[in-house]
């Protein structure tokens, strides 16, 4: 079939047609998704902000020493100190020393 001539017409339609057209489901699929995503990410930081803090904690905290330090002090102590002795131990001296001494006499007494 050959066409000669198309017509372009705008046709008012008169009559509109809702019809709700229900369909059978036969089986419902429901399930239920768990899917945890942990991803790490590391962000650069262009600029630092400080902000001085004016907040002044006064608290005194104790803290145990576990070690003392002696100090010699220059200090001198006269005290007279008693020491009883329980032993007393004589060496003999193997050392004999035989030098005469002269000594220069003005007169003799008899």
């Amino acid at each position: 079939v050959q066409v000669d001539k198309i017509v372009e017409k705008i046709v008012p339609v008169e009559k509109i047609v809702e019809k709700i057209v229900e369909v059978q489901v036969e089986k419902i699929v429901e399930r239920p998704v768990e899917r945890y995503v942990e991803k790490l990410v590391e962000v650069p930081v262009d600029r630092y902000v400080e902000k001085p803090v004016e907040k002044y904690v006064e608290k005194i905290v104790e803290v145990p020493v576990e070690k003392y330090i002696e100090k010699p002090v220059e200090r001198y102590v006269e005290k007279v100190v008693e020491v009883t002795v329980e032993r007393i131990v004589e060496k003999p001296v193997e050392r004999y020393v035989e030098k005469i001494v002269e000594v220069p006499v003005e007169r003799i007494v008899e």
